[in-house]
């Protein structure tokens, strides 16, 4: 049992020092360089224009879920009431109990 527990001990400091030294080399590493900038800037139309996408992609998600949601609730208005055939069986049940 003492052996297993030494095996055990020697695993999990192998892990560690594994784990220290990948944090080593990942401090090590230099750092993504950053994109160069070719000097062109956004006009005020371009800013817009991708406003303009992304609220056209917002809103047609927005639609999308409200036509989900709508479905769904057009489904449950569709589905059978079953309070007819418990009630129904309720009362069999207890003309039985008589």
């Amino acid at each position: 049992m003492q052996a297993a527990l030494d095996q055990g001990i020697a695993m999990v400091e192998e892990k560690v020092q594994r784990h220290a030294e990948q944090a080593m080399m990942v401090q090590a590493s230099p750092a993504a360089p950053e994109p160069e900038d070719d000097g062109h800037e956004e006009t005020v139309e371009e800013v817009r224009a991708k406003m303009r996408k992304a609220q056209e992609t917002m809103n047609a998600g927005i639609q999308n879920a409200e036509d989900k949601s709508a479905q769904a609730a057009q489904e449950m208005a569709e589905m059978p009431s079953y309070e007819a055939l418990g009630t129904i069986t309720n009362t069999i049940h207890k003309m039985g109990m008589s």
